[in-house]
């Protein structure tokens, strides 16, 4: 620590805490009450950031239990002022910059995107399959800076999906550290079973699976998810996230739900935080601009 005093951090143990229990439930938690755990573990399962004078929480994607309870749940408004209002002993993430990447190539000042904000929030609200909120959202942005859509078809976009899961399959498989071992095979057995099934028919998603999708993606633009890279790679990463999670759901003919979806799409979430994987999205910036420009494209 800069004062010279004594830093501990929690341990991991196959890539997760070391008080994570079989039940997926916090011994800490469970022994000695929440008000006894630290405040990042208090704050979860929200991600809150400061924008000027004005606090913004969203439920995190890898939480367990959202798709349980985002239809149907108690409102978590309280909750999030007092996550958002926690003691915390290094600083709040800001939201910063003057301006924000809409498209490739194309930033907008904040001003302006705080008046773009809304509209998009409000479009995205209009429960819709992932590739439809990628094109719907892409045909309006580019409408509004005055831009022709690319002429691009389908097999580029398999092509540039394909790729993206690739790599991340081969960053499943490199070295890593022991503690991340066990994770990073499950991780690398959801992508293998995605990419066995790319050429199949996209699994439909009923109304609770697209609402909850929805319920995602506005929390992430709305705390500025997407951060200096812009919102192309955050509706490419969207794509890749959600294209894992319904392939690597159990194969079935009725369209997936919520709870189908969910659980496959936190337990994803959680995985591709690890760094093995995160490391090389990060370096894949420009595939995922590729795949927002040609998701939703014609065959």
């Amino acid at each position: 620590m800069p004062d010279g005093s004594s830093a501990y951090f929690l341990t991991h143990r196959d890539g997760h805490c070391v008080f994570l229990q079989e039940d997926s439930l916090c011994a800490i938690h469970k022994l000695f009450g929440e008000e006894s755990k630290p405040w990042f573990c208090r704050e979860y399962p929200f991600h809150v950031v400061e924008l000027g004078d004005e606090l913004r929480a969203m439920v995190r994607a890898d939480c367990g239990g959202l798709h349980h309870s985002f239809a149907t749940g108690a409102p978590v408004g309280t909750q999030a002022q007092a996550a958002a209002h926690l003691p915390r002993v290094v600083s709040r993430n800001r939201w910063e910059g003057d301006h924000v990447v809409v498209l490739p190539g194309v930033g907008i000042s904040m001003d302006n995107w705080l008046q773009v904000e809304p509209i998009l929030l409000q479009q995205l609200s209009v429960p819709c399959t992932p590739e439809q909120a990628v094109a719907q959202t892409r045909q309006m942005l580019l409408k509004m800076a005055n831009r022709a859509a690319p002429s691009v078809r389908k097999a580029q976009y398999q092509t540039v999906l394909r790729s993206i899961l690739s790599t991340l399959a081969q960053g499943a498989r490199d070295d890593a550290p022991e503690m991340f071992r066990a994770k990073l095979d499950r991780a690398g057995d959801m992508i293998d079973q995605a990419m066995a099934r790319l050429d199949e028919p996209m699994p439909d998603l009923d109304v609770t699976a697209r609402t909850y999708l929805s319920v995602i993606l506005r929390g992430q633009i709305l705390t500025g998810r997407f951060g200096t890279h812009g919102l192309p790679s955050l509706f490419g990463l969207f794509v890749v996230d959600t294209t894992i999670a319904r392939l690597a759901c159990l194969a079935t003919n009725e369209p997936l739900s919520a709870m189908d979806l969910g659980e496959t799409l936190s337990m994803w979430k959680r995985l591709v935080q690890l760094p093995p994987l995160w490391q090389r999205l990060k370096g894949m910036r420009s595939a995922l601009e590729a795949l927002y420009m040609a998701a939703g494209s014609t065959p």
